[in-house]
């Protein structure tokens, strides 16, 4: 996988046009292991979405302070920290496996009615 790659993804977001905006809350505890809990957000208007998306867009593609500008490499986790560098993990990986179904079929099934601002979320 190389910046390029990842570039590319984030120029061609604009062309999709199936979108959801989540709030991703994840709870560690000895007892219950990870666990995750999504909040489905709604913009309005209903082209809000589509701006949203357009300015990460820009945002990872411009030539100024890109993608490109920000990162050097990717390379597999191995525990270090280079503000340079993009860390990747399979989801096969033992430090995630685990979890990592448990992610997507929240993201997959996310609540529409908890209140978002009581919401305590760490992603979106």
């Amino acid at each position: 996988m190389s910046i390029t790659l990842i570039r590319d993804v984030f120029q061609n977001l604009t062309t999709y046009d199936s979108w959801s905006l989540q709030l991703l809350q994840i709870k560690n505890s000895k007892r219950n292991g990870t666990t995750y809990f999504s909040r489905l957000i709604t913009l309005s208007p209903s082209d809000a979405i589509t701006k949203f998306v357009s300015d990460i867009s820009e945002n990872y593609c411009s030539n100024e302070n890109g993608i490109d500008k920000k990162y050097e490499s990717i390379s597999e986790y191995d525990g270090s920290a280079n503000a340079k560098n993009i860390y990747k993990l399979s989801s096969e990986n033992d430090l995630i496996a685990n979890e990592y179904q448990e992610l997507i079929n929240t993201i997959a099934n996310p609540d529409a009615e908890v209140d978002p601002l009581k919401f305590n979320a760490q992603a979106s």
